[in-house]
């Protein structure tokens, strides 16, 4: 997955906004140092699959009861998806210019951000890295916490977290899932436990980082999601299969209380996963007032496809008790395969609908490009394609998906434009947006992500400051705004450099 080329293409757009407003800063920091040149080539050996693993999962945070397990539902006589949910978006487009906004990093490096939202409040927590002596990687000794609610985000230190941190924003604070930092700050799950840090307003840490019990040497699979009174998240680890084959992966669901102690034993969604090479995530996790929904693939073997299983609470008994494998766990805990196949990749899950990837160029489309299939959260009927597109990102709102994605259009050769659709299962994706051009300098940008929001989304991108020296970067935030009204009677994207990211600002 090339999330670095996506992004490169919203750089170009934000770097024509000249009037872009900047963002409000609670003190005047001191005016940061100019990196060497020679400096910015250190980046490129930290950006790595692993480094934009969920910047296409969204955290948008949604109340969980501790109810009663739900009964396990006959998908032949559930209601169909059509009848669950609203009516689809008709229109989405910029909602407001693009935020550019100075970090104040100094000799530090922006690399990564996590996106959250609850509610009309955004988060972004950006991780910044600081290159160690003779380009043997980096050290996180900071980062910066960017709150957006009203109309300009405001920006706060926040101690440093190694890449890969995952955001949830709760009720009265917010969670931060990370990788324990080594003595010099470098990262990995490689024998280090995952950590959680409870953050308030503006950054400030509540209580010191705790290591969650139990989770050495696994790996944050799912962004988190809130519950009554903490947070859940889906780890996963290595499971040793036999002699030759490549490792196994068990995705577990876990349940944290509000400073990350586990309240109960992990409960097991799968031990066939296999860890995926583009550094996408093989699981997704969502909430809604009947519990828990999760969604993860199998890469192969008689159980291979995307599979997912809803009605999770505190009280879901486990269903993988010694000697019971296979096929045997998976009917005990009502697990249902809604796509099934080798080649698919990247679930996203939520109460109105399920979407997974898979490569379009085995279909005729051009080589790279992917399609991303929806399908309704409940009963198996069918799925919806987006047709081929690259670098997609996904964000589930209660109106159906929407994508962001660049996709090929007529005439142009291999590629076209950034676009913003709205997919579901009801019928084709309708692209409403056409965000700009494709560039062909990927290193502008190092990472992009999005995250929904009650009226559609917000994307944020970290991007070189124009005109300045090349390590210097900076984010850049915009809202999209989403309507349900009569459709238009062309259903084309618009052209006009007005309704896109990267929009002249008034």
């Amino acid at each position: 997955m090339r999330r670095i080329a996506l992004g490169s293409a919203a750089t170009a757009l934000a770097a024509s906004i000249a009037s872009a407003q900047p963002a409000a800063r609670p003190r005047a920091p001191a005016e940061p140092s100019v990196l060497a040149e020679s400096m910015a080539l250190g980046v490129t050996d930290m950006l790595g699959a692993r480094l934009t693993r969920f910047g296409d999962m969204t955290t948008e945070d949604f109340f969980l009861e501790r109810s009663a397990p739900a009964a396990p539902q006959d998908h032949a006589n559930s209601p169909r998806a059509d009848d669950a949910l609203p009516s689809p978006w008709s229109s989405c487009s910029m909602d407001g210019p693009v935020r550019l906004v100075d970090l104040n990093t100094g000799t530090m490096i922006p690399l990564q951000v996590a996106l959250a939202s609850r509610g009309a409040r955004s988060v972004a927590l950006v991780t910044l890295g600081r290159p160690l002596r003779g380009r043997q990687g980096f050290s996180f000794p900071a980062s910066r916490w960017v709150e957006w609610e009203g109309e300009v985000p405001t920006v706060s230190d926040a101690p440093g977290f190694a890449p890969d941190a995952s955001l949830v924003l709760r009720e009265h604070d917010a969670a931060v899932l990370s990788y324990e930092r080594g003595e010099l700050g470098a990262s990995g799950p490689a024998d280090r436990p995952i950590v959680l840090t409870r953050v308030g307003p503006n950054g400030r840490v509540l209580f010191p980082p705790r290591a969650i019990e139990g989770t050495r040497s696994m790996e944050i699979d799912a962004a988190p999601v809130s519950w009554s009174g903490g947070t859940a998240v889906v780890f996963g680890e290595s499971v040793a299969t036999a002699p030759g084959l490549a490792p196994a992966r068990r995705e577990s669901v876990w349940f944290l209380d509000g400073s990350g102690r586990p309240v109960r034993a992990p409960l097991e969604l799968t031990h066939e996963a296999r860890d995926d090479g583009r550094g996408e995530p093989t699981a997704s996790l969502a909430a809604s007032a009947e519990g828990l929904i999760a969604a993860w693939t199998v890469a192969d073997g008689d159980a291979a496809g995307v599979w997912t299983r809803g009605g999770i609470t505190l009280t879901t008994r486990q269903n993988t008790p010694a000697g019971i494998r296979g096929a045997a766990v998976r009917a005990a805990s009502s697990s249902v395969r809604v796509l099934a196949g080798t080649g698919y990749w990247g679930p996203a899950v939520s109460p109105w609908g399920i979407t997974a990837r898979r490569l379009a160029s085995a279909r005729g489309a051009e080589g790279g490009s992917v399609e991303v299939l929806v399908l309704p959260a409940v009963g198996p009927r069918g799925s919806q394609s987006t047709g081929a597109v690259w670098d997609s990102l996904v964000a589930w709102t209660p109106r159906g998906a929407l994508v962001l994605a660049e996709r090929a259009r007529p005439g142009d050769d291999p590629r076209g434009m950034v676009s913003l659709g709205g997919a579901t299962p009801r019928g084709p994706t309708r692209w409403f947006a056409d965000l700009g051009a494709s560039v062909d300098d990927p290193t502008s940008v190092v990472d992009l992500a999005i995250t929904p929001t009650e009226r559609g989304a917000v994307v944020a991108w970290i991007a070189s400051d124009p005109g300045a020296d090349a390590v210097r970067r900076r984010l850049a935030m915009a809202r999209i705004g989403c309507r349900v009204e009569p459709a238009a009677p062309s259903q084309e994207p618009s052209r006009r450099a007005d309704q896109g990211i990267g929009a002249q600002a008034p």
